[in-house]
């Protein structure tokens, strides 16, 4: 739950640093910055358990070197930069684009950005229950490809069962 926060609060520097430049707060980035610092602070303390108060006992050994992280990560950086380039589209391409239009492509950066940012939240969030929790794929919202056979091949060595699922695909009955 601590890492999930810290990802929250994160994910809420970047929304209120960049909300804070957007509407003309020059000094925004540093409330951003900070807010993330501290969000970043959190985690690294939780998943290192450098307090006492982070450390469980009883707790299961986690996963911890996935490399799933780097997709809602690198979805992340895109989307902050594509902000950033809704900062650069008038004085750089000001001039050069009609007047009406400044507005519409800075919309468009920026609503592309946040729909970036929102999906890397998510993704981060469907990573966290995938490698975060305990190793059971039943549960788990990112299964192994080979999960079904796996689990009917378990099912049918367990104990016989008088319900026959073979219908659904019209294959051959045993």
């Amino acid at each position: 739950m601590g890492r999930g926060l810290s990802f929250t609060v994160i994910l809420l520097g970047a929304l209120v640093g960049l909300g804070l430049m957007a509407i003309g707060f020059a000094e925004g980035w540093l409330v951003g910055a900070s807010l993330a610092l501290l969000g970043a602070l959190g985690y690294f303390m939780v998943q290192f358990q450098i307090l006492a108060l982070f450390r469980d006992p009883d707790a299961v050994a986690i996963r911890r070197r996935s490399k799933l992280w780097l997709i809602p990560g690198a979805l992340l950086v895109i989307g902050l930069l594509v902000i950033g380039a809704s900062f650069l589209v008038e004085p750089v391409r000001g001039r050069s684009i009609p007047e009406d239009l400044v507005d519409d492509y800075i919309l468009a950066f920026i609503v592309a950005g946040m729909t970036m940012v929102v999906g890397s939240g998510l993704g981060f969030g469907l990573v966290a229950m995938a490698v975060l929790t305990r190793p059971d794929d039943d549960d788990s919202p990112l299964r192994p490809t080979d999960y079904a056979e796996r689990a009917r091949e378990r099912d049918r060595d367990a104990r016989p069962s008088y319900y026959d699922s073979d219908w659904i695909r019209h294959g051959p009955r045993e």
